[in-house]
């Protein structure tokens, strides 16, 4: 038990792991989800009587379009 004596002398350094390695991540975790949600509740806020919203998404992402000619329009982007 002579080890326990040295764990007062480690808490700062112990503090200062624990912010790096859970708080950090956690924290742009939850700012990120929270600026998606908010991004999708205002482009999916509709006016009265506006029901021509095209996707479920807010139009957060690019759907494939088919081309006439069958090729989509990411293949010509180099995507």
């Amino acid at each position: 038990m002579d080890s326990l004596r040295y764990l007062a002398d480690f808490a700062a350094v112990g503090v200062a792991i624990f912010i790096a390695e859970l708080v950090v991540p956690m924290t742009i975790f939850v700012m990120t989800y929270l600026t998606l949600v908010w991004e999708i509740e205002k482009r999916t806020t509709r006016k009265d009587g506006d029901d021509d919203t095209p996707d479920k998404f807010g139009g957060l992402h690019d759907p494939i379009t088919p081309r006439p000619n069958g090729h989509d329009t990411h293949a010509s982007r180099g995507h």
